[in-house]
């Protein structure tokens, strides 16, 4: 279990492939599959079972493909999300509610280790923190595009705003966790990234609207995200030189037309390629990617891949709300996991979030055992 969680906390370092993170997390689903730490059950069954059949149509496509380099590596990393999430749910499923707090705490390390240095990075201009920073314009962390950099922070935040509602708490702890979701929000702020916007605040919405707390707690929490939060982002965007990047963001830019014209070519391909073009080869067939998890799995895995991907995500949604309602003490957990996954949803319609490891980590949580 200690592994696991000090795994989650590297989760933010994949600037390179493979990342420590993915290291990490096959060693420790190895071990626990070795030391016998895993349980699986009926309820596994389906959704291991469309992930396999969902593989299945990613091999029949490869028939199609245009360059197997480009197809062999964007097929062993969807494999390897998919085999790390079945060792991932046998994992939750052993260890059961106990490991939430921590992998939520580690979850928050790991977007620290990232936001901190990265807003630093921003503000400060320094040439040693270049990296940090995408075209020098937007905060991406030690990712390697801001797009995914500030949907990461996204469970982290709606954590700390869940400990930030807590009645039973010291002063010095409701600051610490008011400070770390400022923190996240700038952050999110400065990845400049329009689909994470959307995505934090859907997910927000999503969580009070699911968040059956006490009217105190709810009525805290509404509190400082109107005296707090929105305050010191509307002074960011206005009195520093965010404003400029924020507002040329937030209309429409040059390239959203040619993206739309490129994925109704892919959607066109469908005729031709009823089975899906293969994986990873939209790059190839088209003049750039798709940016749409739902359009490249249509294109490269046909309507059958389509179909049971997006099965798949909705009977793990489905799961996520039913966990939060049989389990009272662990509501709120699943609270922040159903919102995430639908903010990540809406997301999809604009990045390609296939391979975001922290999408399958979300994806795993709700095949978990809890007490009810």
């Amino acid at each position: 279990m200690k592994q696991l969680t000090c795994t989650i906390a590297f989760s933010s370092i994949v600037f390179i492939e493979p990342a420590p993170y993915d290291v990490l997390l096959t060693g420790s689903v190895v071990i626990a599959i070795l030391g016998g730490y895993t349980a699986y059950t009926t309820i596994h069954f389906w959704p291991v079972m469309m992930m396999l059949l969902f593989l299945e149509t990613n091999i029949v496509s490869l028939y199609f493909i245009k360059e197997v380099s480009s197809a062999s590596y964007f097929l062993i990393i969807t494999v390897y999300c998919i085999v790390t999430w079945s060792g991932l749910i046998g994992v939750l499923a052993y260890f059961g509610s106990r490991i939430l707090p921590l992998l939520f705490r580690s979850y928050v390390v790991a977007g620290l280790l990232v936001t901190i240095p990265g807003v630093v990075a921003y503000f400060s201009h320094l040439p040693m923190l270049d990296m940090l920073l995408w075209n020098n314009e937007r905060v991406k962390g030690l990712f390697m595009d801001p797009n995914v950099f500030g949907p990461f922070l996204i469970p982290g935040a709606l954590y700390a705003l869940r400990n930030i509602g807590k009645t039973r708490q010291s002063k010095k702890l409701l600051y610490s966790w008011l400070g770390i979701f400022l923190l996240f929000s700038i952050g999110i702020l400065l990845s400049f990234s329009r689909a994470a916007w959307g995505h934090f605040i859907l997910a927000l919405g999503i969580y009070f609207l699911l968040n059956n707390e006490r009217p105190i707690r709810r009525f805290k929490t509404l509190f400082i995200l109107t005296v707090v939060l929105i305050p010191v982002l509307i002074y960011m965007v206005m009195a520093t030189d965010v404003g400029d990047l924020f507002f040329a963001r937030t209309s429409l830019q040059g390239y959203d037309e040619t993206r739309f014209e490129q994925q109704g070519e892919s959607l066109d391909y469908m005729m031709t390629y009823p089975l899906g073009f293969g994986p990873g080869q939209s790059e190839q067939f088209l003049s750039q990617s798709t940016h749409s998890l739902f359009v490249r799995i249509l294109s490269e895995n046909g309507l059958f891949g389509i179909v049971l991907f997006a099965g798949f995500f909705l009977i793990t949604l489905s799961r996520s709300i039913y966990m939060g309602k049989v389990s009272s003490s662990n509501k709120g957990y699943f609270v922040i996991v159903t919102s995430c996954l639908i903010g990540i949803a809406f997301n999809s319609l604009f990045i390609d979030t296939l391979h975001w490891r922290h999408f399958w980590l979300l994806l795993a949580l709700p095949w978990m055992k809890v007490e009810r």
